[in-house]
């Protein structure tokens, strides 16, 4: 049931987000492939899945309605064996900010010097420039219009 509520969902997402105009369909067997992906199925049966589940009938420029989703998600959702999906190894998330400092401080980039022993950073702007007509141009446009 879980499954089907999540597959039903998906479609109307994708159906939302793209605004069911030309191809839509395609973007959707897409994420519905991506989903089951996700969660351990294999991709090429998981593609060819999701491609007889919706069997050519989702349209360009035509939303579906809910009982053919609702058809989608049931296909989907009875093809499915837990036996099929395989068991992941859930690996530890990188830390993409340590690698891009480190991508970072190998390039050498004028904007931004590096100090000796600390991570780079951004030049600062120098001070504020004294603009002559700046009051000028502030009471023009305060001025009450005549």
């Amino acid at each position: 049931m879980l499954w089907e509520l999540a597959i039903q969902n998906i479609v109307q997402q994708v159906v939302d987000y793209t605004g069911h105009e030309s191809a839509w369909y395609g973007h959707c067997q897409l994420v519905l492939t991506w989903f089951l992906d996700r969660w351990g199925f294999e991709p090429v049966a998981a593609e060819r899945l999701v491609r007889q589940a919706i069997g050519g009938r989702f349209k360009s420029w035509t939303a579906p309605d809910l009982e053919l989703i609702d058809d989608v998600a049931e296909r989907i959702t009875r093809s499915l064996h837990p036996s099929e999906a395989a068991a992941r190894p859930v690996a530890p998330v990188p830390d993409h900010l340590e690698g891009w400092l480190a991508t970072r401080a190998s390039v050498a980039c004028p904007l931004s010097p590096r100090k000796a022993g600390s991570a780079t950073a951004l030049a600062r702007t120098p001070a504020p420039v004294s603009i002559p007509a700046w009051p000028r141009a502030r009471r023009t446009a305060n001025a009450p219009y005549r």
